[in-house]
């Protein structure tokens, strides 16, 4: 799948994490999960060492999904304007 789309997805996925929570747990749940595979898959095509096949949950895998993105943007992904990693995500805990 090219990068683009990933990075398309993954602009919609933030979107969602932003407004679901009225959403049950396990709908949240789905959602983060989703998000942290295509994190991982642009993670894999940039080459990019990442721990979120680890069982970390909660905060533990907040702080990973941010160290992620900051690598990303490391690696050349301006947050504001690129696709691969759009603005606008807060952490979310996990109920």
């Amino acid at each position: 799948m090219p990068i683009e789309q990933l990075a398309a997805d993954l602009r919609r996925l933030r979107a969602i994490l932003g407004s679901d929570s009225h959403r049950s747990a396990a709908h949240q749940m789905g959602n983060r999960l989703a998000y942290d595979k295509l994190l991982r898959q642009i993670c894999a095509m940039l080459e990019i060492e990442h721990e979120l096949d680890g069982d970390s949950i909660g905060f533990e895998r907040d702080i990973e999904r941010i160290r992620v993105e900051a690598e990303l943007e490391r690696a050349g992904a301006d947050p504001e304007r690129s696709p691969v990693r759009p603005s606008g995500l807060e952490p979310h805990p996990v109920a």
